[in-house]
């Protein structure tokens, strides 16, 4: 299987190593030569995702596309060139634009009477900000007051945010894989915050009640009944005591999780699509569970400590290391310094012990180096 991805940024590097994973050959394209994941893939190739010369013959020396960016231009263009070259391109257009927007999105969870938090005003302070149309942590604030969200409103220059009840709990997220009619959830995993609320850990699969469990199944059963998303998206939600509420959902490949669940249980959701796309069916299965934590180290002179993704952004190229200091693998810039970052994976057959490797790695981080551990 050849595979093109569209896109070398975080979400580029979850498509790459899992292409690689399943044995395909992958190109990757960006117009950033230094990109997180230019380095991973069996070919690179740098040019503008507009260029159709280039792309269509790229489209045609590949079995299926799998785009790795968020921007609908881009894709819009990537659908036209799977037209003209018959080649299939895993990105409902449909689905996007629904999960795109949170205004939009919230509608739809609405309308289907799935749990969610409440809008303000009507929901009393804290309250969380978040832009429209972004998704992760981009300018997300909390505001404990009125003074608060006006100087947050400031931030937004003008555009309209999305305000509502700030809700304190363990986040949950679940990936929805549907081609050709054919649906699979894979695993429920952990959503570990910082403190800018963005994602600096998973742990897969997630420890959860079984009460909590046949929640999110129902949310993404419904959810999967009304978008018919062909391709993938995913559900994040937050446990309010003990009632889960869906945060959001973006319908389109995630970093962290496919990755950790896939060292969880053996499951690689870009195999399974790209194979369901091409062929109609695939043999995808899982094999005995075992517990992966997934995290993000900075290391720099002024300690180690573990991060949100946002320190991946500009890392420049990756490389996939196994064994760095006694992770099972780990995706760094590493250079032989204390300066640099690294995405690190700990499977074990429980997550106390996952827990312990991850531990064990970052005391030899900071002996190697002679820095602290820097902790929340």
């Amino acid at each position: 299987m050849n595979i093109l991805i569209i896109g070398c940024r975080l979400q580029g590097v979850e498509a790459v190593y899992l292409a690689k994973k399943a044995g395909f050959f992958t190109t990757a394209v960006d117009r950033d030569e230094n990109a997180c994941a230019a380095g991973l893939a069996d070919r690179f190739v740098c040019c503008d995702f507009f260029d159709s010369e280039i792309m269509t013959k790229l489209f045609m020396e590949n079995n299926v596309v799998l785009p790795a960016i968020e921007n609908v231009e881009v894709c819009e263009r990537l659908l036209q060139y799977g037209e003209l070259t018959n080649t299939p391109v895993i990105f409902d257009k449909r689905a996007y634009a629904v999960s795109s927007s949170k205004s939009r999105s919230d509608k739809l969870f609405r309308t289907l009477e799935l749990p969610v938090p409440q809008k303000y005003p009507e929901c009393g302070f804290p309250v969380i900000i978040k832009p429209d149309d972004l998704s992760g942590s981009k300018m997300v604030f909390k505001a404990e007051n009125e003074n608060d969200l006006k100087a947050v409103l400031e931030k937004y220059g003008g555009h309209t945010p999305i305000i509502g009840e700030y809700l304190s709990g363990r986040s949950f997220s679940l990936e929805v894989l549907r081609i050709n009619g054919k649906t699979v959830f894979p695993m429920i995993t952990e959503v570990v915050v910082d403190k800018n609320y963005d994602c600096k850990e998973i742990i897969a699969p997630a420890e959860i009640s079984e009460n909590e469990t046949a929640q999110m199944l129902k949310i993404a059963e419904k959810l999967d009944g009304a978008l018919w998303c062909e391709g993938i998206f995913d559900i994040e939600v937050i446990s309010h005591g003990g009632v889960l509420k869906i945060l959001e959902i973006d319908a389109r490949l995630p970093s962290q999780t496919p990755v950790s669940v896939y060292h969880a249980s053996g499951f690689n959701m870009v195999k399974w699509l790209a194979e369901m796309k091409v062929f109609g069916c695939s043999n995808e299965t899982k094999f005995k569970r075992k517990f992966c934590c997934y995290c993000q180290i900075k290391s720099s002179p002024r300690g180690v400590e573990i991060l949100g993704e946002h320190i991946m952004s500009d890392s420049g190229k990756l490389r996939i290391i196994n064994g760095f200091f006694g992770a099972d693998e780990a995706v760094s810039n590493y250079r032989g310094t204390s300066d640099f970052c690294a995405i690190m994976i700990f499977s074990a057959n429980s997550f106390s012990e996952a827990e312990n490797k991850r531990n064990r790695s970052l005391k030899l981080i900071s002996e190697k180096f002679n820095i602290p551990i820097i902790s929340d």
